[in-house]
């Protein structure tokens, strides 16, 4: 997971130069989600939440949500014709193994 500016340095690498194609008349697709390396395919997500300097790598299989209080409905006021409810829920990510985790940092920012 990485910032928007090194997301546009991970589509600009020159294995991509000329990997460019035509979605409709007016997009044109180079970007690149999928880096594959020796140690398997590393998927690139763009977070536009997170520092620039840093990259963080995930492994899906050690990651879960995990709730504290499942999804369930509230009935609210009636306003004329209108039922209203709203949906309550507190979820937490689950870290299961911190190990299988890792950060990149001091990453270029420009």
């Amino acid at each position: 997971m990485v910032g928007p500016f090194n997301k546009g340095v991970v589509s600009g690498f020159t294995g991509r130069s000329s990997a460019r194609q035509n979605i409709g008349a007016d997009k044109i697709q180079a970007a690149a989600h999928l880096y594959a390396s020796d140690f398997g395919d590393i998927k690139v997500v763009p977070n536009r939440f997170q520092r620039e300097r840093t990259a963080f790598v995930l492994d899906p299989e050690y990651v879960s949500v995990a709730y504290l209080r499942r999804i369930h409905k509230k009935d609210l006021a009636t306003i004329g014709d209108a039922e209203r409810c709203f949906l309550q829920a507190e979820y937490t990510l689950c870290m299961k193994n911190e190990k299988a985790h890792g950060v990149i940092a001091d990453l270029l920012t420009a």
